[in-house]
């Protein structure tokens, strides 16, 4: 099954995303997880504000302990984590 995790991060916080970047991305490559997309979430000058994440995974409680896990939640960056399951549609014909 699909999950879709979204984080945002708690205001002034972009330099110590800054500083744990490279454990973060190391943390979501070695993942047993799918990671089936990932990314930072930029506000319009490109400055990142949040990550999102599409994961494949047979429980929820799996995608809920990679959230848990991540270093960006232990360094305190994240104001909000909203995990749900995903389901995944190619276009739309309505």
């Amino acid at each position: 099954m699909l999950y879709m995790v979204m984080c945002k991060d708690k205001p002034g916080k972009l330099d110590a995303r800054m500083a744990k970047l490279d454990e973060h991305r190391t943390y979501v490559d070695n993942q047993p997880l799918k990671v089936v997309m990932s990314g930072p979430l930029v506000q319009e000058g490109g400055d990142m504000h949040g990550s999102l994440y599409v994961l494949e995974a047979d429980e929820l409680a799996q995608v809920q302990h990679f959230a848990d896990n991540d270093p960006l939640a232990s360094a305190d960056v994240w104001e909000s984590v909203t995990v749900s399951a995903f389901n995944k549609r190619v276009g739309w014909n309505g």
